[in-house]
């Protein structure tokens, strides 16, 4: 994360990547309690991808949004 943004603060709780995996797994062991631990590392990476997805989303949407600083206030608010 560090290096993909160039910035010494960025990390996966930062970044919405650890936040994404969390609720996934959350949601999913709701709906279906006996889901294999393959499926959960499967939702887990597809939790980890929305999540850095909505924040580079965000980011995306206003001009010079992606530069590190803005992708970690976005990160902290999200």
């Amino acid at each position: 994360m560090q290096g993909m943004t160039r910035n010494y603060l960025a990390s996966p709780s930062i970044m919405g990547v650890r936040d994404g995996a969390a609720f996934l797994i959350t949601l999913c062991m709701v709906i279906d309690p006996g889901m294999t631990s393959y499926h959960m590392i499967f939702y887990s990476m597809v939790g980890s991808a929305l999540g850095a997805g909505i924040v580079f989303g965000f980011g995306s949407m206003i001009p010079n949004g992606l530069s590190p600083v803005h992708l970690a206030i976005f990160g902290m608010r999200n």
